[in-house]
């Protein structure tokens, strides 16, 4: 079950859309070093002590690359992309009729 936490005005470092709440599927609000997937852009970013996002430098990337939470979310952000191919082709089939 996941639980949404208002983290007030965030923004995504790589889509720059505001991204004022974080859900977890860990019964808590986002710590500092915590992983998020953007829900508009499916990117990846890390939250700073002042509960900021920011983008993941290539050494994090390498050295979360295995680690079950970095694979936790790459699902995902999957899942994201999934939703949104699906939420397209959706779009177009009711354009169609």
């Amino acid at each position: 079950m996941l639980e949404s936490t208002k983290i007030g005005d965030n923004h995504c470092p790589h889509c720059n859309e505001l991204t004022d709440m974080a859900a977890s599927s860990q019964g808590r609000g986002p710590r500092p070093g915590d992983l998020s997937v953007c829900i508009y852009c499916g990117e990846v970013g890390m939250f700073q002590p002042d509960m900021k996002l920011r983008v993941l430098d290539e050494l994090e990337k390498a050295q979360l690359e295995n680690s079950p939470e970095y694979v936790k979310v790459l699902k995902i952000r999957l899942l994201i992309e999934l939703h949104k191919a699906n939420a397209k082709l959706f779009a177009r089939n009711q354009n169609q009729t």
